[in-house]
């Protein structure tokens, strides 16, 4: 599914806005009239992988909206990895649109999540062409140089060594054989 659900959040009053809102958060194991920032927790701990939680719950709970809105901002977007089981886990993306209700002043949340695990596939894949040779399925240079600018940037002080083999007369046996 592209679009998974719609959800409806009261921000300023920490509750969800709908009964559709209200039976996912039960769903998900939060009892009944449960406030939003703790749903949003029991969802993070039950679904969000670990090490997007963080990120997941800056970006949502009640303060954090409310003090984007402050800002003049009216919109949310974070992408994660989520999991209906527990095992495998998927892309998914959610934006909100924060707007204030006439009639009551209130600041509410609307929220709808969208499932982007073909796009990050594809996104990865295109990452993964861009720095492999097509032929022989190794890093090309500049990604080899990449990786050994980021392993010695993130251990200084680590000894290490590489190997370059220079193959001779590569093109000749290509062009005699065939490449495959």
């Amino acid at each position: 599914q592209l679009f998974e659900n719609i959800y409806e959040i009261d921000i300023t009053n920490n509750i969800s806005a709908n009964p559709a809102t209200e039976a996912y958060f039960q769903s998900l194991g939060a009892p009944a009239g449960c406030p939003f920032d703790r749903a949003l927790r029991i969802i993070a701990e039950k679904q969000i992988k670990e090490e997007f939680r963080q990120g997941y719950l800056d970006t949502f709970l009640p303060e954090n909206v409310l003090r984007t809105f402050e800002m003049g901002m009216d919109s949310l977007t974070y992408e994660f990895k989520i999991t209906k089981d527990g095992q495998y886990y998927y892309w998914m993306r959610i934006m909100a649109r924060i707007v204030q209700w006439a009639s009551d002043g209130s600041v509410h949340m609307l929220v709808y999540r969208q499932n982007i695990d073909a796009e990050k596939r594809q996104e990865r894949k295109m990452q993964e062409l861009a720095q492999t040779d097509e032929m022989t399925g190794l890093l090309t240079k500049s990604a080899t140089n990449r990786q050994i600018e980021e392993l010695l940037d993130a251990h200084p002080g680590d000894s290490y060594a590489y190997f370059i083999l220079d193959i001779d007369n590569f093109k000749q046996a290509n062009d005699q054989f065939g490449h495959g």
